[in-house]
């Protein structure tokens, strides 16, 4: 196995405000006003992990239905988070998308998300710097499918998530979330061709229950199988599974599990499992 690469660093803008403050605005009036109804299920697994943990990193890990998930969804968190740095989550987001000029290289470096270049793998600075926040018991959220989808089931998830868990220097807890809707608010192919948030849409935001890698023997396998690579496999589908697992639980408690047909937001794919995600 060739050598890894040393830990790297990036400078990253110090959160700020002047960017968090509207931020946190723009997602309460999108949820709250823009939205026809936003339901949440389980929300207060979200607020209580990030709340009551002192001496614990948090990850959580999302399905990507547009660029609206993030800020957007974080409409539900109380503003006692929202509003506090060292609270709110880190979130690794596109370069490319995120950071392509000064001014949105500012802005989203000062809300607290970590340039990411897809397709780089898991040993690249966005990954390590992740790993440095959780050193200090942060919170990082990422969506590990790596690019938006509009379908029904998610993608195979991109392994950095194997190595935040597996490297994360204390075991953390880690929390799926599922959210269904921004898909219909922003959709990628828009018969007018106008890209733009869509009013008066229906959302969903559930959680799923906590991970403790602490207790639930997923690190013990994981090492035991005797190859990084292989381990970062096992954790990221182990992840995958739980979050599927809370997408469907979510589905039969709204009432709703053929959604995507009957609104033909999205459309539907089989339910077998797909490949195994790579490490990109």
């Amino acid at each position: 196995m060739p050598p890894r690469p040393p830990l790297q660093t990036l400078n990253l803008a110090s959160p700020k405000r002047a960017v968090i403050g509207p931020a946190a605005f723009f997602a309460k009036v999108f949820l709250n006003v823009y939205c026809k109804r936003t339901r949440t299920l389980n929300e207060q697994r979200l607020f209580r992990t990030v709340l009551d943990r002192t001496d614990r990193p948090v990850i959580t890990v999302a399905n990507h239905s547009s660029v609206l998930d993030d800020p957007g969804m974080w409409g539900i968190l109380p503003w006692s988070i929202l509003l506090h740095k060292h609270r709110m989550r880190w979130s690794l987001g596109a370069k490319e998308i995120c950071f392509g000029t000064p001014f949105t290289s500012w802005f989203f470096g000062s809300g607290q998300v970590i340039p990411t270049v897809r397709g780089d793998g898991v040993f690249q600075p966005a990954i390590d710097v992740a790993l440095a926040k959780l050193a200090h018991n942060g919170w990082i959220h990422i969506f590990p499918e790596g690019k938006v989808n509009q379908l029904r089931d998610q993608l195979p998830y991109r392994w950095g998530v194997g190595r935040l868990i597996l490297e994360s220097p204390q075991p953390p807890l880690v929390l799926p979330i599922w959210h269904r809707g921004f898909e219909a608010a922003m959709p990628e192919d828009a018969p007018d061709g106008r890209y733009y948030p869509r009013p008066g849409k229906e959302l969903v935001v559930a959680v799923g229950e906590v991970m403790d890698f602490a207790t639930n023997g997923v690190l013990e396998e994981a090492n035991a199988l005797g190859d990084e690579a292989k381990a970062r496999a096992f954790v990221t589908a182990f992840v995958r599974e739980k979050a599927i697992e809370a997408q469907r639980q979510a589905e039969k408690k709204i009432g709703e599990p053929d959604w995507w047909t009957t609104t033909g937001a999205v459309k539907a794919v089989n339910d077998d499992p797909p490949r195994q995600g790579d490490p990109s």
